[in-house]
Parts: structure tokens; C-alpha cells; sequence
């Protein structure tokens, strides 16, 4: 028989028809799906149907001009100006490239709202379950402790409640409904909840509050990120870099520059920017860079409100109402302040943090003012300051200094730190400082740390204490081996610990051979070899034991195991020594509910996915360790960034030949609580071996494309006319098509044979 292969002539053909391929964008994997290609004519090669909403969920960002018209089947080029494909047949590739600045996700990280999933109405129930038993010659102790997490999702509404079972009494954490307010990025709750936002101590609180969501600002906004500003005489290309590693580089045009999405940075160092002029001219200037917590990008805003009626555990209550602001300004500086009404008593904090080129500085003042009791003629006032300082050199260098006071506070969780009310006192200030330094030749890194806290007190016959303490770590690796040892001294007290860590191999999951070593002034001298590691081909078994020497001729052992999967993780842990042994199990797991049951799941997380497969038990979900899907086809992959594209992956290993899978990969972008069901479609039909022949006998053409009756593409011919297909039954037609032409062509009418293989039909069929 004559082939035609004139094709071949423009290299890798496209036969129209529906192909299952596997997508790929700007060379990075998305997913496995069905695209149906469609031609004019038959001399051209057909197009793959991409359509607009195809493109947003590979993340690509559209022109708001371009029409939503998804029926045509035209060149990717007309929906987006650049952007072009190509398929390779016997790969099954679709390769889809696009301009850069037309990928969402890589242009801000915060997906648009329009594009958020709220998710599904749903129940979900978390617990940790723990028990401890300890026996020490004839006496026994048991410790048990359960806590719990529950909610319920309905559209953007969120009910959140937790509380811990221990020593026979419950305790409950908080309770709240919540919903996200998008105009001003914030999240309002309303209920039993903790208000914690670093301007105050924390305090649990029966009301509402209104605070801003660090989640729903953009990579640029999120922590602090410093601008670069400059101007370019003509046109330019400005480079920014960190200790020599190259963070951004940018073709500019004449006038004023800002760069503020810089990603990459590191903890901080100043950055170095260069700008290479069109006429050959170069500037260059520094711009301090250290994440000190207080500071915020210039012109980000945080604030927050809580009013209600405060819960301790002293029983104090009373009415509270507080309110924090923070602001960033131009010139890396940030201004905060907050007020905070207790019970008749009021703090206001007003502060300022600043980055330069000497480093990042913060410092603010905590005024309280307590109204006068039926005890006392006057009112109380007291006040809290703090210090800090921050820096870090081009040399991996850092330092890290804070120092605060108070004085006679008497409204305990107003200040930064406890007032001296409580301590009985009159004031108290303490002084932390923290050195690192990363020794050249990779020789390791050295921590050095230290602490002062003296105390005032009220009674001249008493003039106070002081208490210090200083800590001193070298740590260092040897290619996979880790070597630390750190000494410390507090309470007049000496301690030191030496801990060696050498892995027995090179496979992921080799054991790792421990040593450490602990000796203490006031303590005897413990030494400990261990050995610890992890199995499967998932790493979710782990497992260690020990053997140590301890004082008087004592060698304590122990052992531990823990698997994790997609119910959960249990682990369990036996100790001995002389005269002493202990015993303890724990386990932690989920459950949500939806409209089809029940699912298991190993944690609740801030946002959750759940994938359902029908027909695809067994399959493991490559974006949670130890997760596959339940004999109904449904898994939760439990750890999903709020407001960021997500992407989920399926990994079809493993499963049936019965089962395929349309596509592998999906992205979502949920919001904060969300259970969002993902569908993912399947073709659960028997797969069959045909062996087809030609009308002569011979076998058709290698390579030749098979297609069903509605043009889909079910298989490619083989060596010897063999032809893997699936769901072909006795007296279906099948069309091999190896040319463009009519006579190019045969139809295959299936007969059943028998089995070639166990589990595996055989068909035969002639070409006509």
C-alpha cells in the first residue's frame, strides 16, 4: 500500500479530532486534558480549541476587551497577541506559550476576587487524641488530653469553634462566626475569640472585632518589602541584588523608576541597585533593607477594631473596647498607635519603626491611665517603653537587640510585657540581644545570645534582683552529616549539649544515626545514640530508637513509631529505665461533610480541597503527603494558601488500565475556610488489546491514528497492527486514518477474540 506522507513535510502533523494531552505552559507542566482540534481545510494543520476560560485557569490574564465568545476554534494568537502552541503527536504534547506579563500568578501572587472559589456548604470535626501513662516503681499515672475543632461553611460565611477535654474538664477556646469583608480586605467575627495583634497582650474576648487580613494583600504588600525608587536619563536597564545574588532586572524608560514587588529577599542586607544608562553611563545606590516586624510597605495600611466584654481566668471582665492602626510612610518608616478601654482603665501606645542604612529601629511608649477606687483618692498611672534594634550585614552577619521597661502598671496585659504590679514591684527593664554569624569556608554559623532583667522593688529592704543568662551555639554540616553544640549559662547554673547527626546512605529514606550529649552543673551527665527514619515511597511511616547512659550505671531505651495517611497520624512511643517506664499514644484527624457523606481527612487547615475522581480509588494526590483517594473516589488535600492560586495534581500510578483520567491537574484559588470541590473527569471503560488487519492481511500503517465514531482519538497503531483502545466492543467501528486524503483511511469492524492477558480482552478486526 502507498503512504501518503506528504504530512510529514511540515514536520510533526495535527490530524483533526480530540486528543488527550497533556498541557503545558511557558515549559512548566499544568495538566492532562481533552482538546479538540479543528481545520478549515485539509491541507492545514488543525488547531488546538483553546477558549478563554481554558486560558484563566492555566492562570494567563486576558485583555478585558476580548470577547467571551467561546465557540470558534481560532489561533491562540487572536485571543492573546504573542502567544502561540504546538502539539506533539506522539508525545501527546500541547505546548501553550504566552508572554510573560500575561501569567497572573506571577505578576502579583493575589488571585482577583472574581476568580475565588468560596467553596461548598460543609461540616468539618478535627480532634488530637493523646494519653500518657508513667510508672515509677509501684505508683501509676495516667494523662489524657483531647482537643477539638469544629465548623461549618455555607457561601462566605464561616462558624469556627475549638475547645481542649483535660484533667476531666473542658475548656473552651473560641467560638465565632466570620465572614471576609473584600472592599476592606479585612475578616469580621463575631462571638468568643482571641484578640491578638501585637500591639496589646492577648485577651479573649465575648464581642466582634474587625481587623485587616495580611492573606488579602498582594506579594508586594505582603511583610515588608522596601521600594527602590530612582530616576533614568534615558533608556536604561536597572539591576537590583542582594550580597551579590541578582533579585530583579528591568528595561526602564526615561524618568522616575519604582520598583516595589522585589521577590527573593532575604532576611535583610542592604540592596545594591545599578542603573546601566543607554549612552553607557552607570549609577549606583544603596537601599537599607531589615524585617523588622513592625515596619509595612510604603502606603500599606493595617488596622483593627474589637469591642466586647473581656474573659480571663481571674474572672476580671468588663467592658473592652480597643482599636490599633499601623501606617506605612515614604522613606521606610512606619508609624503605629493604639488604644485599648478596660474596665474604666485606658492605654494608649504610640510608636515609630524606620529601616536605614545603620540598621532598622523601632521604639514606642505604652501610657495607662486606672480611674481612681472607692480605696484610693487618686488614679493610677504607669507606662511601658521598648527599644529595638536590628541589622544585618553583607557578610551574614545579624544582630538583634530589644530593650523595654515599665513602671507600676496596674492593669495587667496593657503593656508589652507583665506589668510590675504583678511581680510586686515598682518597675522592671530587661535587655535581649542576639548575635549570628555565618563563619567563611563554610565553617557553620555561630548564635550568641544573652538576657538581663532586673527588677525594682517598692521596699527599701529590698533593692531588687537581677537575673542574667547567656547562651553560646556553633552548628556546621559535613556534606549530609550536622554537628551541633551549644552551652549555656542561667540561674547559676552551666549546662552543655553536643548533638551529631550522620545519615547511613544516600536514598531518601536512609536512617539516620543520632548522637547527643547533655551535662549540666546541677544534673547528671546523660548520652544518647539513636537512630531514626522514615519508609515507603511517600516517607509517611517514621520510626526511632535509642539507647542511652545515664547516672549510676542507668541505660534508659526507647522506641517510636508513627504512619501518616489520608485519615490522619497515630504514633506511638514506649520509654524504659531503671525503675520507671512510660507509655503514650496519640492520634489527630478529620472529617468533612458535604452533599455526597462523609470524607476523611488528616488535618483541618485555613483552606481545603476536595477532590473527587469517580472511578480513580487508590490514586494518590501528589499535593498531600499519604492522601488518596476512598473506594468513592473523593480525598482532601487539607493545606491550601487563602487567596493564591493553588495547584492539585493527581497522580494516575497505579491505577487500573480501566481508568483514565481527563485531566490530572487543576488550580484553584480558594478563600480563607474554604472547602472547595474539585471534579475531576474520569472514563472508567475496559481497555482492550486489537489487532488489526488490512484486507490483504497486512498490518496498517504504523503510527496511523484510530478514532470513534464521534472523531475522538483512541489510539495510535502499533508495531504489528497492535492497537491498545478502550471501551471497543464486538461490533463497534473504529476509523484508521494515516493521510488526509479519502483513500486514506479504513474501517475497522471489532470481533471479539479472547484473552490475550489476565485482566486483558483481545479484539480483532479487519481494515476495509
Amino acid at each position: 500500500m502507498k503512504i501518503d506522507l506528504s504530512r510529514y513535510t511540515r514536520g510533526n502533523p495535527v490530524v483533526a479530532g480530540t486528543y488527550d494531552a497533556d498541557v503545558w505552559l511557558n515549559g512548566e507542566w499544568q495538566c492532562r486534558r481533552r482538546v479538540r482540534f479543528a481545520t478549515e481545510d485539509t491541507a492545514s494543520d488543525a488547531t488546538p480549541c483553546v477558549s478563554r476560560a481554558d486560558l484563566v485557569s492555566l492562570g494567563v490574564t486576558l485583555p478585558a476587551s476580548l470577547a467571551t465568545d467561546d465557540e470558534g476554534c481560532r489561533p491562540l494568537s487572536d485571543l492573546l497577541p504573542g502567544a502561540t502552541t504546538r502539539f506533539d503527536v506522539s508525545e501527546q504534547r500541547l505546548d501553550i506559550e504566552v508572554p510573560q506579563a500575561s501569567l497572573a500568578r506571577q505578576r502579583s501572587g493575589l488571585v482577583p476576587p472574581s476568580q475565588r472559589d468560596a467553596g461548598v456548604v460543609s461540616g468539618q470535626l478535627g480532634w488530637h487524641v493523646n494519653v500518657h501513662r508513667s510508672t515509677t516503681g509501684k505508683r501509676s499515672r495516667t494523662a489524657r488530653f483531647l482537643a477539638i475543632e469544629a465548623g461549618i461553611n455555607a457561601a462566605d460565611w464561616r462558624v469556627r469553634g475549638a475547645g481542649a477535654w483535660s484533667a476531666s474538664r473542658y475548656r473552651r477556646r473560641y467560638l465565632y462566626v466570620e465572614r471576609q469583608i473584600e472592599t476592606w480586605r479585612s475578616q469580621w467575627r463575631t462571638g468568643e475569640l482571641l484578640v491578638s495583634d501585637g500591639s496589646f497582650a492577648p485577651v479573649r474576648l465575648r464581642g466582634m472585632s474587625l481587623a485587616s487580613d495580611a492573606r488579602m494583600e498582594d506579594d508586594a504588600g505582603s511583610g515588608y518589602k522596601p521600594r527602590v525608587h530612582g530616576v533614568a536619563r534615558t533608556h536604561a536597564v536597572v539591576r537590583v541584588s542582594q550580597a551579590g545574588v541578582l533579585l530583579r532586572e528591568l528595561t526602564v524608560t526615561p524618568g522616575p523608576f519604582v520598583i516595589d514587588d522585589l521577590q527573593g529577599i532575604g532576611r535583610g542586607g542592604h540592596l545594591d541597585v545599578t542603573v546601566d544608562e543607554e549612552d553607557g553611563r552607570r549609577t549606583s545606590f544603596r537601599v537599607p533593607f531589615f524585617a523588622m516586624p513592625d515596619l509595612l510597605g510604603e502606603g500599606r495600611t493595617f488596622a483593627s477594631m474589637s469591642m466586647g466584654r473581656a474573659l480571663t481566668a481571674q474572672g476580671r471582665g468588663g467592658e473592652l473596647v480597643q482599636a490599633t492602626w499601623r501606617r506605612g510612610l515614604s522613606r521606610n518608616t512606619t508609624v503605629y498607635s493604639g488604644w485599648r478601654g478596660w474596665a474604666g482603665s485606658h492605654s494608649i501606645l504610640l510608636g515609630a519603626a524606620v529601616d536605614s542604612m545603620a540598621g532598622a529601629f523601632a521604639v514606642d511608649f505604652t501610657g495607662s491611665r486606672t480611674a481612681r477606687s472607692s480605696s484610693s483618692s487618686r488614679s493610677n498611672r504607669s507606662g511601658a517603653w521598648r527599644l529595638r534594634h536590628g541589622r544585618r550585614w553583607q557578610d551574614g552577619t545579624s544582630m538583634w537587640v530589644s530593650l523595654a521597661g515599665d513602671r507600676g502598671s496596674a492593669l495587667p496585659g496593657t503593656g508589652h510585657r507583665r506589668s510590675s504590679a504583678q511581680v510586686g514591684g515598682t518597675g522592671e527593664v530587661r535587655l535581649d540581644v542576639v548575635l549570628q554569624r555565618e563563619l567563611p569556608a563554610g565553617n557553620g554559623a555561630l548564635t550568641a545570645s544573652g538576657d538581663l532583667r532586673r527588677t525594682k522593688r517598692r521596699s527599701d529592704a529590698h533593692r531588687g534582683r537581677s537575673e542574667t543568662s547567656f547562651a553560646l551555639a556553633w552548628m556546621r554540616g559535613w556534606r549530609r552529616a550536622t554537628l551541633d553544640v551549644s552551652l549555656r549559662h542561667a540561674a547559676d547554673d552551666v549546662s552543655a549539649r553536643l548533638g551529631l547527626s550522620i545519615p547511613l546512605g544516600s536514598a531518601p529514606t536512609t536512617p539516620t544515626l543520632t548522637l547527643t550529649g547533655h551535662g549540666a552543673r546541677r544534673d547528671a551527665s546523660r548520652l544518647q545514640l539513636g537512630v531514626v527514619g522514615t519508609l515507603g515511597t511517600e516517607r509517611d511511616v517514621a520510626y526511632g530508637a535509642f539507647l542511652g547512659q545515664g547516672a549510676g550505671g542507668d541505660r534508659p531505651i526507647g522506641l517510636s513509631a508513627s504512619r501518616l495517611s489520608g485519615s490522619g497520624q497515630s504514633s506511638v512511643a514506649v520509654d524504659r529505665s531503671r525503675g520507671a517506664h512510660a507509655e503514650s499514644f496519640a492520634t489527630s484527624g478529620g472529617l468533612v461533610l458535604h452533599r455526597d457523606g462523609i470524607t476523611r481527612t488528616q488535618r483541618l487547615g485555613e483552606a481545603m480541597a476536595l477532590v473527587h475522581a469517580p472511578g480513580a480509588a487508590g490514586a494518590r494526590l501528589s499535593s498531600a503527603t499519604g492522601v488518596r483517594l476512598d473506594r468513592r473516589g473523593y480525598g482532601v488535600v487539607p493545606h491550601l494558601a487563602p487567596f493564591r492560586w493553588n495547584p492539585i495534581e493527581i497522580d494516575p500510578a497505579g491505577l487500573s488500565l480501566d481508568v483514565s483520567l481527563l485531566s490530572t491537574r487543576r488550580s484553584v484559588a480558594p478563600t480563607a475556610g474554604a472547602l472547595v470541590l474539585l471534579p475531576f473527569d474520569t472514563d472508567v471503560g475496559r481497555t482492550a488489546l486489537l489487532v488489526a488487519r488490512q484486507a490483504d492481511g497486512a498490518p496498517p500503517p504504523f503510527g496511523a491514528d484510530v478514532l470513534d465514531s464521534e472523531g475522538r482519538s483512541v489510539g495510535v497503531v502499533g508495531q504489528a497492527g497492535n492497537i491498545f483502545v478502550r471501551n471497543a466492543v464486538p461490533g463497534a467501528e473504529l476509523t484508521v486514518r494515516w493521510g488526509r486524503r479519502a483513500q486514506d483511511q479504513c474501517i475497522v469492524r471489532v470481533e471479539a477474540d479472547d484473552e490475550a492477558a489476565p485482566g486483558l480482552t483481545r479484539l480483532t478486526g479487519v481494515c476495509r
